[in-house]
């Protein structure tokens, strides 16, 4: 096994490494730091995209929670009390969530529109 300290990124999985790309992008579009997302701050801002998050990769990639979890480093059940929360929110038509969630689908877009370019680059 190859240590990570020796070649960083090495022990992230394909599906890690597809989930970071997308939270990197989506963190690109708001304009907010990546390492602030998937870090263990607790600002309001930085939650609402954490959540977003997750539903979108709950929901709109299919990963399971355990694999979110483990890729934010947070318990499985963070997860899924995430996902709900941010179900609440767009449920309420919260101002700031739909905008939120704006960005959230056109990077979900963004990103199945490089997958389906990356397969059709290799056939």
């Amino acid at each position: 096994k190859i240590s990570p300290y020796v070649y960083p990124g090495t022990e992230l999985a394909r599906g890690d490494l597809e989930m970071g790309i997308f939270v990197k992008h989506v963190c690109r579009m708001l304009d907010v730091h990546f390492n602030l997302v998937v870090g263990p701050r607790k600002y309001r801002n930085l939650v609402e995209v954490r959540q977003a998050c997750y539903y979108a990769l709950v929901r709109g990639q299919k990963k399971t929670t355990v694999e979110v979890a483990k890729y934010f480093n947070r318990h499985h059940a963070s997860v899924i009390h995430g996902c709900r929360v941010w179900e609440n929110c767009l449920h309420v038509k919260d101002p700031n969530a739909m905008r939120i969630q704006a960005v959230i689908d056109a990077a979900q877009i963004d990103y199945h529109k490089k997958k389906i370019h990356e397969l059709e680059k290799n056939f």
